[in-house]
């Protein structure tokens, strides 16, 4: 496949205006023109570019710098056709494999990408056919390459999102490509997840699908409909196909503030938010919530509570959360694909107040009252409450660790250093030497703007044009 010969034009001419002299002459520490461009395409397409492509050509011949080729290369991936869903040209190579890497990527970050096994080989199979564990991530990389989206859409925005694929909908099930639509719950109804090669994003709506199935167990025929793609507020944090691969519960999980919690998904949502682990606070935040005679044994110690008082205060906005399972067999008795969706109790109690130290067997059935409780990347204690998905992202958002959490990770990518961004004044908090201080003021620093850019493809020009990214050694200090 070629290059869109339309687009390469545009920018050959674009780039004879903006560059009319000659390169500067490459420090020594620092790559030549044609070796940042070779280092920013293979990062940004995970592709090697040929001597006889337009833009190596406009690089060696003196039409464009270097970093105007890689700004051009990035913009490949912007969403442009079908309503700001899909890439511009999408035959062309080099924007596939852009979009492809970005959203490998983005995958990579989050903590867990497959969906667990909750109600039985069936059930779990009929939800590896509707869903595609790694859509979570599309919040992320549609909030890079969709122009009208911003970086807090990753949090805040309240769309269910699914990839756009070369098939779409596929006609048979993706697990081994033989299961046929009349062997699931909803028969000619059912919507497999998108395959083949990936084009871009899109918001779902509502895709309400009717199901009609035998239940030997129940010895009773179940027919209804249900929402396939619901959205529960929060971006990725309440996307259906988050809550689905990081809740782990059992089926018939009821939430109870002891042993019975959701804490897997706040543990998930510290992990992918804020680029954290446990613990997040210090051992005095850890003091209001000790109680030494709890029928609870994590609330009778400052150890347990430290991890506690963040994921279960979190995990108290899904209070309600259970899961709607469908066991579906023919009218012969023979096993269907069912499926297990998100769903939740309804609210027939007053929520509690604070964080009780007891276990509440009706808990599953109160109003929601949770918290977002850490110590941010300056160490100050961050407690907010928070009652719904929606709030919690909104919570999220407002904090700078958010972006500077963005940051270190396309740092990462683009120069292979990590840096820490928790708590300094923790016990865990290693201690930095110069280098490694240089690295985390950097990423702060792009954090912070990003937050004031709120552009994910701004984020990545700024860390494209740091002097670190021309350096032929990444962890040395370059003067400005």
């Amino acid at each position: 496949m070629k290059r869109s010969i339309s687009k390469v034009a545009i920018f050959l001419i674009l780039a004879l205006f903006a560059n009319t002299c000659a390169h500067e002459r490459a420090e020594a520490e620092q790559l030549g023109e044609l070796e940042f461009l070779y280092r920013c395409y293979s990062h940004l397409t995970q592709l090697y570019p040929l001597q006889a492509d337009p833009i190596v050509a406009a690089v060696t011949n003196g039409v464009a710098s270097a970093a105007q080729a890689c700004e051009f290369i990035l913009s490949l991936g912007t969403l442009t056709a079908a309503g700001n869903t899909m890439i511009g040209s999408p035959g062309d190579f080099t924007s596939t494999s852009l979009l492809n890497t970005f959203r490998q990527l983005h995958s990579s970050w989050l903590l867990t990408n497959q969906f667990p096994s909750v109600s039985g080989f069936a059930q779990d199979l009929g939800v590896r056919s509707y869903y595609n564990p790694s859509d979570s991530a599309l919040y992320i990389t549609k909030a890079l390459f969709d122009p009208n989206a911003e970086a807090t859409d990753i949090v805040t925005s309240n769309e269910n999102l699914r990839a756009v694929r070369a098939i779409d909908p596929p006609p048979n099930g993706p697990i081994s490509n033989s299961h046929t639509p009349d062997q699931f719950m909803f028969r000619a109804n059912t919507l497999f997840t998108p395959q083949g090669l990936f084009l871009g994003v899109r918001a779902t709506g509502v895709q309400t699908l009717a199901y009609s199935y035998f239940n030997n167990n129940a010895s009773q025929q179940y027919t209804g409909s249900l929402d396939l793609t619901p959205h529960f507020g929060g971006g990725f944090l309440g996307s259906h196909a988050y809550l689905l691969t990081t809740l782990a519960e059992e089926h018939d999980f009821k939430a109870d503030l002891g042993t019975q919690m959701p804490r897997s998904w706040a543990k998930n949502v510290v992990h992918d938010a804020l680029c954290r682990d446990l613990p997040l606070v210090r051992s005095e935040d850890t003091v209001p919530y000790v109680v030494p005679t709890s029928e609870i044994p994590f609330r009778q110690s400052q150890g347990c509570v430290g991890c506690h008082a963040t994921t279960d205060q979190m995990a108290s906005i899904l209070n309600r959360v259970t899961y709607d399972v469908h066991y579906a067999f023919d009218n012969l008795g023979e096993q269907m694909f069912g499926g297990w969706f998100i769903d939740f109790h309804d609210t027939t109690l007053p929520a509690t107040s604070g964080w009780p130290a007891s276990v509440d067997n009706n808990y599953h059935q109160r109003a929601s009252n949770g918290r977002l409780y850490f110590r941010n990347y300056l160490g100050q204690l961050v407690n907010i409450p928070v009652t719904t998905l929606a709030g919690l992202g909104n919570a999220i958002a407002a904090q700078d660790d958010f972006f500077i959490c963005l940051a270190k990770r396309y740092y990462k990518y683009f120069l292979g250093i990590d840096v820490y961004i928790g708590d300094p004044g923790s016990p865990l908090a290693p201690i930095l030497n110069q280098i490694e201080q240089h690295h985390k003021d950097q990423v702060v620093s792009l954090g912070l703007r990003l937050k004031n850019s709120n552009n994910l493809a701004t984020l990545i020009r700024e860390i494209l044009a740091l002097p670190d990214y021309r350096e032929r050694n990444y962890n040395t200090i370059v003067e400005e």
